[in-house]
């Protein structure tokens, strides 16, 4: 009898196993010598979609006893994006930085990193690639899809994005994105109160004006949540949606699963 029990026990204890038991963090070489990139794999039965989630700040997932750690926007709501039905995947670092400026993100070998996840991803599962940006994660977003043109990626999220006309490098020459030559459905998602210096509200209308090749493309301006603090372009102020987390995730995913003007 206690042995029925013991294996009851054990069984109960396999079913509540968290959805993350078989998430893990995979590495995937570039085409520069000696040099790999990574990413945090989260799969999903029955997902619709691979979402490839990009941090700002100096990227990464903030990687804490063994598993990703960032209190960034995307990283921390990862668990609500794979819960509405997605793969879910968390860009690393390349193994020659310890982090990414604003500059290097704009340049044509970190596009190809990014897209070298996408090949990944690709490999593993037969469902769309959607690059899902952030703050500074969303200039790494512009520059993969500019790259890519629309070969491989589905499509693209920008969250409390850099409008092209308000990018300035400051770690490397001033530039801008052009965003014309996007060619997949985008989503520019921003919030009105978004006090961060660097991705001003009233910066995003040009950018979706500037969206000319893109398929479908909206602006999705909202309000709301609570309690904001620290640094207007930290991940607790309304730059990261904090107190509307959920919300924002599903407005996010509900669009990708049906992107309307």
């Amino acid at each position: 009898m206690k042995l029925l029990q013991r294996l009851s026990v054990l069984l109960c204890l396999c079913l509540a196993s968290p959805l993350w038991a078989a998430d893990q963090l995979i590495s995937v070489p570039t085409d520069r010598e000696k040099v790999d990139t990574s990413y945090w794999w989260m799969p999903r039965d029955g997902a619709t979609a691979t979402l490839l989630l990009i941090s700002g700040g100096g990227g990464g997932m903030g990687f804490k006893n063994g598993r990703p750690g960032s209190d960034n926007f995307l990283i921390r709501t990862r668990d609500l994006f794979a819960a509405r039905g997605f793969n879910v995947a968390l860009l690393g670092l390349s193994s020659d930085m310890r982090m990414l400026s604003q500059h290097a993100r704009t340049t044509e070998e970190h596009a190809r990193d990014v897209l070298a996840v996408v090949k990944a991803l690709r490999a593993a599962s037969p469902q769309p690639v959607w690059l899902v940006g952030t703050s500074r994660g969303t200039i790494s977003a512009v520059s993969a899809a500019i790259l890519d043109q629309g070969q491989s990626v589905a499509g693209v999220v920008l969250t409390s994005g850099y409008a092209p006309d308000v990018l300035k490098l400051r770690d490397g020459p001033a530039g801008t994105q052009g965003v014309e030559a996007i060619r997949v459905p985008t989503l520019v998602y921003h919030h009105k109160d978004d006090g961060c210096r660097e991705t001003p509200p009233a910066g995003v209308t040009g950018m979706v004006a500037a969206l000319v090749a893109a398929p479908i493309k909206k602006l999705q301006m909202v309000e709301g949540g609570g309690s904001p603090y620290g640094d207007p372009c930290q991940p607790r102020g309304w730059h990261g949606y904090v107190g509307m987390e959920e919300r924002a995730v599903e407005d996010i995913t509900s669009w990708i699963r049906n992107p309307q003007p």
